[in-house]
């Protein structure tokens, strides 16, 4: 099977990496409202508070095992408490979670190509502070030869 060039290096980089996780747990991003700022009037930079969260969950997002194949589904269950506000948008915490996940090199890309659906639900906090359960689905054929 021919790979593209992008996906063929993926596979290979993605060969020696450990990730032993279905889902992982990680704290809530910032609002997608949040993730940019403007500095010096026009110019867009990412914001402070994206890059410590960014920083922060990387490790576990480089956990997430690579999917069997693509397209895929995006879980993600965002649960209530400490850091969450019944207030805040759900739709706001869902680009910077996938971002992260392509990122990590779960994914080739966030495109429409690679992932097809995303599902996306708040459940109220049960006293622990507020968490997100990140989970990447897919059945079918892998894309890489050595997944095979």
């Amino acid at each position: 099977m021919n790979l593209p060039r992008d996906l063929a290096k993926k596979c290979l980089e993605l060969a020696g990496a450990v990730r032993d996780a279905d889902e992982i747990e990680v704290p809530p991003p910032p609002s997608a409202n949040g993730i940019w700022r403007i500095v010096r009037g026009t110019k867009m930079t990412v914001s402070d508070e994206y890059k410590r969260w960014a920083a922060a969950v990387a490790p576990a997002f480089e956990r997430l095992r690579v999917p069997a194949g693509f397209p895929v589904t995006v879980v993600i269950v965002v649960r209530g408490g400490k850091g969450w506000t019944t207030s805040r948008d759900l739709d706001n915490a869902i680009k910077p979670l996938i971002d992260a996940v392509k990122k990590s090199g779960t994914i080739p890309d966030d495109t429409t190509a690679y992932v097809t659906k995303i599902e996306a639900t708040y459940v109220p906090g049960d006293g622990r502070p507020a968490g997100v359960r990140v989970r990447v689905e897919h059945k079918g054929e892998p894309p890489c030869p050595s997944q095979r």
